[in-house]
């Protein structure tokens, strides 16, 4: 017997009929998930000593925002619930920690390795991309209050790279 989709979903059952008050902040759900997706998710609480919930809820949530800055954008703009401003704030940490792990890890990101081309080729940096680093460089003055003081060792030459040091 074919299975045939659901137009429409099943009304939810009340929580008084359940015998719980509803808790507004939380909504249960029953995820199918990959033996290797939980495992990694164990490996994780062992390494980090995050409860698997409260390591699962943010790989959850990390998970959504990935998935809405990866696809397009709705009739008003929006990815999944938020702008493209607020998504893309709330991602800047991830994506620079990821880019960073890349680094380390003998992998350069496709875009950064344009923008070296790029750079290299022409000498300076395209006007495009200098209008972009004075875009960024507002958001950065706005977070400066929150900017990280130390920086790694094997970082600064990385940084001396693409952004050249500042004469001593």
């Amino acid at each position: 017997m074919a299975r045939q989709a659901r137009t429409t979903r099943p009304e939810p059952e009340e929580p008084a009929a359940r015998g719980k008050k509803k808790n507004e902040a939380i909504d249960l759900r029953h995820l199918r998930l990959r033996v290797r997706d939980i495992e990694m998710t164990d490996a994780l609480e062992a390494q980090r000593g995050t409860p698997w919930p409260d390591l699962s809820r943010r790989i959850y949530e990390r998970g959504c925002q990935i998935e809405a800055a990866c696809g397009p954008p709705d009739e008003q703009g929006n990815f999944g619930t938020y702008s493209g401003a607020r998504l893309a704030q709330l991602l800047a940490a991830d994506v620079d920690t990821l880019i960073t792990f890349q680094m380390r890890n003998g992998q350069v990101p496709a875009i950064l390795q344009v923008l070296l081309d790029i750079v290299q080729k022409q000498g300076k940096i395209p006007a495009s991309i200098a209008a972009m680093q004075q875009e960024g460089a507002v958001v950065r003055a706005a977070a400066a209050s929150e900017a990280l003081m130390e920086v790694e060792e094997g970082a600064v030459a990385t940084l001396d790279l693409f952004f050249g040091s500042e004469p001593s």
